[in-house]
Formats: C-alpha cells, structure tokens, sequence
C-alpha cells in the first residue's frame, strides 16, 4: 500500500468502519474550543500584563518611538498565539473525533471566546488599555462594530480550526480512497 495511514496497525483486514467517529463528536469539538479558549483568554491576559510598560510608555509618546514598535509586536505575537491555538485545537479535535466540520466550530468556539473577554477585559477599570466611558450613540456604534469584528475573527478561527483537522486527518482511512 502506497499510502498507508499511521492509524493503521498492519492489519490487511481493517476497514473504514472500524474508524468511525464517535456519536457525539459535535460536543466534544464544543469541550475541546471551550478548553483552548480559555488557555487563549489566560495567555491573553497574561500578555496584557507583561506588556505594560511597553503601552503605558506608548501612550505618553506624540510620536511612534520604539514603544509603539514594540506594543505592536506584542499585539501581533497575541495575534499569532491565538492563530496557533485555533490550529492546534482543531488538529486536537481531527485527532478525536476524525470528522472535520465539527473542527470549524471549535476554532469558532476559541475566537468567540478570546474576542469576548478582550471585549469584556477592556472595560475593566485600572485594566491595561482599558477604554474611557463613552456617550450612548458611541457605545451602540462600537457595539455594532465589534459585532462585526467578532464574527470575522470567529470564521478566521474556524477556519485555521478547519485546516487543523483536516491536517490532522490527511491520511486517516476513514477519508481514504479504497485501493486494490
């Protein structure tokens, strides 16, 4: 066999059916993007607080200083982490439960989650970066606003949780072609 899948024990007689996915793999790609999401939210604010002086020092600068620089670098390095873990989870979840459209929703399930406690961290008083009180009109538009935002970071999520699993069953039999 050309393609030989490292699920397989070297059995001839192992079929697709043997691996088939569990009944419940939708709850289970839920339990696997509610345990990374909240990995991404500690990670998160792990670095919100390690990059303290770095912003509070960029907010007293008129002009872009090497603090701006390095916030943001520390905005694109939570950026990638979160990337990294929507991949991770929905390679974990390929490896689980071998379907991969469940996979999508876990990596929504992980930006939801990451986006909603920066959105909620943001309010926070004494939180660093946290914003000042607004006036009515200006909360419902920022609302609205990070509406959008929220839903494109969770099919950026879904989708980098989709090609997780995906990578992760590449060569699974239950996606493999019979061969003679």
């Amino acid at each position: 066999m050309p393609n030989k899948a490292s699920y397989d024990d070297g059995g001839d007689d192992l079929i697709a059916d043997d691996y088939a996915p569990p009944a419940n793999a939708t709850s289970q790609a839920l339990k696997i993007g509610l345990i990374f999401g909240i990995i991404a939210v500690i990670v998160n604010i792990a670095l919100a607080f390690l990059s303290v002086p770095a912003t509070t020092g960029q907010a007293r600068e008129a002009t872009a200083g090497p603090l701006t620089y390095l916030a943001l670098g520390l905005a694109c390095l939570t950026f990638l982490i979160n990337c990294a873990l929507c991949f991770v989870g929905g390679f974990m979840a390929g490896k689980r439960i071998i379907l991969r459209r469940p996979a999508f929703w876990t990596g929504v399930i992980i930006s939801a989650i990451t986006y909603i406690a920066g959105f909620v961290e943001r309010y926070i008083p004494n939180y660093p970066g946290n914003l000042n009180q607004q006036s009515g009109n200006q909360a419902i538009g920022g609302i609205a606003i990070s509406l959008l935002f929220l839903v494109i970071a969770c099919l950026i999520g879904g989708i980098l949780s989709q090609w997780g699993a995906t990578r992760a069953t590449l060569r699974h039999p239950y996606y493999g072609s019979e061969e003679d």
